[in-house]
């Protein structure tokens, strides 16, 4: 009876690490990263992620890990990488796209959904002082093999990035906000790969 065990135990352990590696984030198209400044002299911010997925091949169970999984993003210095701050956004809600045109949607049997997370935040403005700026990141592997205009999607990372500059500007808080880009737009570059 141990010994059956023991076998059952060792064959789960052989099957997970002989597919770990298989298990990859190929349905994500694609995001966008932004940061609302609501209150200029207290250093808040509301800092958003949108994220783009292919919800035909998603599985059910990482649409589950979306919605209660929060992404983290990652503030650094540019002067030299350091890092500042390290900020946890939590899933917010989902929206299904509509595409202008429906029939090439079908053809192609697309159904992208956006996964949107934020988090209103208070920022020291002391510590974003460097004249130099600023810049938040997320990256996660792999992107979906269906697009076509980057050499092996399914091998190539994505990476949202955004630079802001100093938020303390010569003693005084100074007015930013990033683009907010509404609604999703999606770009097609035709004959050039990245």
């Amino acid at each position: 009876m141990l010994h059956t065990k023991l076998h059952t135990y060792l064959l789960i352990i052989l099957i997970f690490f002989t597919f770990k590696n298989q298990v990859k984030a190929e349905h994500i198209y694609g995001g966008n990263l932004y940061m609302v400044q609501t209150d200029k002299d207290a250093g808040k911010f509301k800092i958003a992620l949108n994220m783009f997925v292919d919800f035909i091949i998603m599985p059910s169970s990482e649409d589950t890990y979306l919605q209660k999984t929060p992404v983290t993003i990652r503030i650094f210095r540019k002067r030299d990488n350091a890092q500042i701050a390290e900020i946890a956004l939590p899933f917010e809600k989902f929206q299904d796209l509509v595409y202008d045109n429906e029939t090439c949607a079908k053809i192609r049997n697309l159904k992208t959904r956006e996964y949107q997370y934020s988090k209103e935040v208070t920022l020291n403005l002391d510590n974003y002082t460097d004249a130099g700026g600023y810049y938040m990141s997320w990256a996660k592997c792999c992107r979906n093999s269906a697009i076509d205009n980057i050499t092996d999607p399914g091998k190539s990372g994505m990476t949202l990035y955004l630079e802001f500059p100093a938020l303390k500007q010569n003693g005084a808080a100074i007015q930013y906000s990033s683009p907010v880009f509404t609604p999703p737009i999606l770009l097609t570059c035709q004959t050039i790969n990245f």
